[in-house]
């Protein structure tokens, strides 16, 4: 249900593409790819084919050269956050897509070796490997542009998964997902779940796989037309079988037909006037005996 695609008429109430470093609304937890045991090849691969330009990558500055900078890719942020600083990950970032190091201490800055970045992927080539990021926004989108900062960051605006993840990655003890999402402080808000359902567009839609199933339904396919007419059709058998005895002059059984059908389908008009016929027919035969 989480991971099926939303539909047109489905639309996040909240932007999931910069979550704030908070404890207090959600358990925020690494992502679980982090707690499997998958080989980094399959992380890799699977990262590579499923990056999509306008996604969001912290990075690290290894050099520097004439054309560009070269980074080592530490996390994915936004709609999906990942920890990618264990797979060795490098990308390019053309000196045409690059812009000031912002340095409110260093209004003389310029991006070093070490330097942490907030990056856009603009193409990804899984074939070669190849990531191309930039800085100017070009791939992102008009809410992702207010909500994304691009260029120099620090530790401090890392994304708490990423801090987590690698706070556990340089810890002796190897913590379950279970234990870490216990610890967090979110996790026991009463309110997370309608906070997290907020987030995800998912509090006002009736949610399904079936599509027909999301929108309004039917007023003749609810449950009490549908019960109505099935009611219908179950004292009908009843009716009929009633006016065959009351032709056969079997006003006994007749009756005890024409009220069973009456008990299931009190507004049954057929049964209403058949029962109305034999009681009347009943009344003159006793008046005539």
């Amino acid at each position: 249900m989480l991971f099926r695609p939303l539909g047109t008429d489905e639309i996040p109430i909240s932007d999931r593409g910069n979550q704030p470093n908070t404890k207090d609304h959600f358990g925020i937890v690494p992502s679980m790819d982090f707690f499997l045991r998958v080989e980094n090849s399959e992380r890799r691969s699977h990262f590579f084919h499923s990056a999509q330009p306008g996604e969001i990558v912290l990075g690290e500055l290894n050099s520097k050269t004439v054309s560009g900078l070269y980074f080592q890719l530490l996390c994915l942020e936004g709609g999906r956050s990942l920890y990618l600083e264990d797979l060795g990950l490098n990308a390019y970032c053309p000196i045409s897509q690059m812009i000031p190091a912002i340095d409110p201490n260093n209004p003389n800055r310029i991006f070093s070796p070490g330097d942490l970045v907030r990056l856009e992927i603009l193409s990804v080539k899984p074939e070669l490997e190849k990531i191309v990021v930039g800085m100017k926004g070009n791939a992102l989108t008009l809410e992702m542009k207010h909500s994304a900062q691009l260029g120099l960051v620090f530790e401090q605006d890392f994304p708490l998964p990423y801090k987590t993840a690698a706070f556990e990655r340089k810890s002796k003890v190897t913590k379950t997902y279970e234990e870490l999402l216990d610890e967090c402080l979110g996790f026991h808000n009463p309110n997370s779940v309608t906070c997290l359902a907020s987030a995800m567009g998912i509090l006002n839609n009736r949610n399904t796989l079936m599509t027909g199933l999301r929108g309004v339904f039917p007023e003749n396919e609810k449950g009490t037309t549908l019960r109505r007419v099935q009611n219908g059709r179950w004292a009908h058998g009843s009716v009929a079988e009633g006016i065959r005895h009351f032709k056969s002059g079997n006003l006994t059984e007749a009756f005890q037909c024409l009220n069973k059908a009456l008990s299931i389908d009190g507004e049954n008009v057929e049964g209403l006037v058949a029962r109305g016929a034999l009681r009347f027919l009943y009344s003159f035969l006793l008046i005539m005996e």
